[in-house]
């Protein structure tokens, strides 16, 4: 799928869209991210994650549910010598002011990835995926119908 991010900009309420840019720095020891007026550094954590596979989810469409693999570790006051900074592009999309469920683009240099994001908490009210939240499924689908 090809992406014009300003015509998917376009088909989604301003008041609805968030932006967030910046860079991130690659190092041996993991992410470094300023936010908050602190530089973090994030690991990927594999150990407690779950992957879960919808089959057919939406109209023969398969989905993988995973858990945000990056985990905050630490408060850091320097950045390693050797590193690489990623420009980055993050476009957060709902349907609506108090819509759960959001289409994520990313741009990190020259690449971008998409997926859906929405509330663990009503991610855990399902068992194993196969009674994905109703309203969560309703909202995908209308975002795969906006964006075709």
């Amino acid at each position: 799928m090809d992406f014009d991010i300003n015509s998917i900009i376009t088909m989604f309420d301003k008041n609805n869209t968030y932006k967030e840019e910046g860079e991130l720095v690659l190092a041996h020891d993991g992410l470094y991210k300023y936010e908050k007026g602190g530089l973090y550094v994030y690991k990927i954590n594999r150990e407690n994650t779950t992957n879960i596979i919808l089959d057919n989810f939406i109209d023969n469409i398969t989905f993988i549910k995973t858990d945000d693999l990056w985990e905050r570790k630490r408060e850091a006051f320097n950045i390693p010598y050797l590193n690489t900074i990623v420009n980055y592009k993050i476009f957060n999309f709902s349907l609506g002011p108090k819509g759960e469920t959001k289409f994520i683009v990313e741009k990190i240099n020259d690449s971008i990835n998409y997926y859906f994001k929405t509330d663990e908490s009503k991610l855990n009210e399902c068992d194993n995926g196969a009674n994905i939240n109703f309203f969560i499924k309703q909202d995908i689908c209308l975002f795969l119908k906006k964006l075709k």
